[in-house]
């Protein structure tokens, strides 16, 4: 077994479950939250080493989320998953601000999988 603990943040319950069970039936601890605040709580609790995080959430956007995250856990990884169009220029400010890498939604599940390999 896999022992990558991964956290799915984003505010479209069935996204966050959908992949998390995923993960769960890959062998990789997964867990998830629907909004960043319980994102922040949790990762103080838990010890993730990656983070797929929804850039556009209800309350606490996801930049907001990871910088905080980022104060006590600044090695974890985190992927921004977004339905909007992220343009090079917004990629590049979130790469200086820790965020490893971006996945458009709808996203191909095998997509997933690469990325948790490129970011172990």
């Amino acid at each position: 077994m896999d022992q990558t603990k991964i956290l799915v943040v984003d505010d479209d319950e069935g996204i966050c479950e959908m992949m998390t069970r995923f993960l769960l039936n890959e062998g990789y601890d997964a867990r998830y939250v629907l909004d960043g605040y319980e994102a922040i709580k949790l990762s103080k609790k838990e010890r993730f080493n990656l983070i797929f995080l929804d850039i556009i959430m209800p309350g606490i956007s996801g930049i907001d989320t990871i910088e905080e995250i980022k104060k006590y856990l600044p090695e974890i990884k985190t992927i921004i998953t977004t339905g909007a169009l992220i343009d090079g220029s917004l990629l590049a400010e979130l790469k200086r601000k820790g965020v490893a890498g971006c996945l458009q939604k709808p996203f191909d599940i095998e997509r997933v999988l690469e990325i948790i390999k490129e970011n172990k």
